[in-house]
């Protein structure tokens, strides 16, 4: 899974970018809004509530989009569509409507094969809500069935 590649936070080739600390983060915005090989980006605790426009811009070419730690709601990406994404993670935010999010990721990501959404408050991973099996594998379920291409949810692999 791409997750586990890049919880490294490594700047692995010319096309992943970390941004940190919010410095920074206005300079590697710049910097991202003239590339045009552009595949992985990690806007990790950043602090975010909203994706920046210079994402939005970038969003054709953007394969991977790790998004952990920051305040998104199941919102975020409603005014942006990426049609080349095939993973996401959103671990630690502020999701509390899933069934809303999925409806916007199907429309806005429709080709999402990695999907995490881990310890976010309308989320029953297993981790945090131990006795709540049955309510995470229905959750599963529903998502497999928005995202046909989907091979994994949270650290699973998506059974069909």
């Amino acid at each position: 899974m791409i997750a586990s590649r890049c919880v490294s936070r490594i700047k692995t080739s010319n096309y992943y970018y970390k941004l940190s600390s919010s410095d920074v983060i206005n300079d590697r915005l710049n910097n991202i809004s003239n590339k045009n090989d552009l595949f992985i980006v990690d806007l990790s605790h950043c602090g975010l509530h909203l994706l920046p426009n210079e994402i939005g811009k970038q969003s054709h070419i953007i394969k991977h989009l790790i998004l952990d730690g920051n305040i998104l709601d199941e919102h975020f990406l409603k005014n942006h569509y990426f049609p080349n994404l095939e993973s996401l993670s959103l671990n630690s935010n502020n999701i509390k409507n899933v069934g809303v999010l999925l409806q916007i990721l199907y429309r806005q990501a429709p080709n999402i094969r990695f999907l995490s959404l881990i310890d976010n408050p309308g989320w029953p991973h297993p981790i945090k809500h131990s006795k709540n099996m049955v309510l995470y594998r229905k959750y599963c379920k529903m998502t497999a069935n928005f995202f046909p291409k989907l091979l994994f949810l949270d650290t699973h692999k998506i059974c069909k």
